[in-house]
């Protein structure tokens, strides 16, 4: 009993104005027990920090009895761990630039009417024998009359050649005679 009177006392010592509730409230102090904790949890963090740094110094420690230098690099009887990991780290080459060259893209032909398909809609009407050729065209879907020579665009399509009788003409890398 003695104890919890000198206890009451002490407490009303060092903190006059606060009641007996206000001391053995927990909500009260809480924040103390929470900085205490935080305060406990980033020492330990930089102790274990430490600790791991130490392990790496030692590599770089002059060590008499191995009579090698801090610059010399430790041999692989000593270190066989490392060695084993620079090693793998220089069988992959992570750092260094690598130029792989690419295989051209494939050509994409588009899904669409193929050349055959476009050439239904067309009707050679005739063929002008002057220089340079020129042959006469008719769109069956638009009732167009197109004039063309060679090189020429026409519907999509490109005129290859317009020779006697016949226009030569391609669409997506395929090409049909019109006659």
């Amino acid at each position: 009993m003695e104890d919890h009177h000198d206890l009451n006392k002490l407490i009303k010592e060092c903190f006059p104005k606060l009641t007996v509730y206000e001391i053995f409230n927990p909500l009260k102090f809480l924040w103390i027990e929470s900085l205490v904790l935080a305060i406990t949890l980033f020492l330990g963090v930089v102790i274990f920090i430490q600790i791991e740094r130490k392990d790496k110094w030692e590599l770089k420690l002059y060590n008499p009895s191995l009579d090698v230098s801090p610059y010399e690099s430790v041999k692989s009887a000593e270190a066989p761990e490392i060695t084993k990991v620079i090693g793998a780290v220089n069988s992959r080459k992570l750092f260094q630039e690598t130029k792989k060259e690419l295989p051209p893209p494939p050509k994409i032909v588009p899904k669409g009417p193929n050349i055959k398909q476009k050439m239904k809609a067309l009707v050679l009407v005739g063929i002008i024998d002057d220089e340079p050729m020129q042959a006469i065209i008719e769109s069956k879907t638009t009732k167009e009359t197109y004039y063309v020579k060679k090189g020429d665009p026409i519907l999509d399509m490109e005129v290859l050649d317009v020779s006697q009788g016949q226009v030569k003409l391609k669409y997506n890398e395929e090409t049909d005679v019109l006659r």
